[in-house]
């Protein structure tokens, strides 16, 4: 039953307002770090999309080639075009790779609040349990759980069941209900795969009805199996 477990119930969405205040301050600090890095950002911006338009042509070149034995056989009419294309890339990759030296401690410190603020997204808002009304549900679980092991051993016979069993093989047969003014009569589906537990459950029913056991509008509560055709 998890009763020693908080369930979880009447949960209600509230504002996490240190995630919140950390939000509201790596975006103020990522914003600072973007102004004072606004020109080697927008070198290597500008960079990078040389290096893409390049990388585009020379997938294209690559694409004309052949493959064979594993090997790329690049014919002799773009062989100097290939090189030429991977040595630009390089030269740029380089330049990039300077600019970050040269700006290192500021644009790793930009990296680093920016990871961090994509990793708290959706996080604004977490789930606060009422841990009094929780409890309160819990003293049903409780109860219930007690309901259930009072079935088995003086309805079932001390049948060896445990709950999910029980839940299993009685506690989720289908039934129909009638109802009239001083009765209310529930009918249980006959489960044929389970003739064992059926016999204990007839006779478990005939204990129940003894109880003479009044539920809502004081109507009278019978149990009754349903008889396999």
């Amino acid at each position: 039953m998890s009763i020693n477990r908080v369930a979880g119930y009447f949960k209600t969405k509230v504002d996490d307002i240190k995630v919140i205040e950390k939000l509201n301050q790596l975006e103020k600090r990522i914003k600072e770090l973007q102004e004072s890095l606004a020109e080697p950002l927008e070198q290597i911006s500008l960079i990078d999309e040389k290096i893409a338009q390049l990388v585009a042509e020379e997938v294209k070149l690559k694409k004309k080639c052949t493959i064979k034995d594993g090997k790329r056989i690049v014919p002799k009419a773009f062989q100097q075009n290939l090189i030429d294309k991977s040595k630009e890339i390089n030269k740029y990759q380089r330049m990039i790779q300077k600019i970050n030296k040269e700006h290192k401690t500021h644009l790793n410190l930009l990296k680093k609040h920016q990871k961090t603020w994509f990793r708290l997204q959706g996080k604004e808002q977490v789930y606060e349990v009422d841990v009094e009304l929780d409890q309160i549900v819990t003293f049903y679980r409780v109860s219930l759980a007690n309901l259930y092991a009072y079935f088995i051993k003086h309805f079932l016979e001390d049948e060896s069941l445990s709950m999910i069993m029980l839940l299993h093989r009685v506690i989720h047969l289908q039934g129909k209900i009638t109802e009239s003014d001083l009765t209310r009569k529930i009918t249980l589906q006959y489960n044929k795969k389970d003739p064992h537990m059926m016999k204990k459950l007839e006779k478990a029913l005939i204990k129940i009805n003894q109880l003479n056991i009044r539920g809502t509008g004081d109507k009278l509560m019978q149990f009754f199996l349903e008889v396999p055709r």
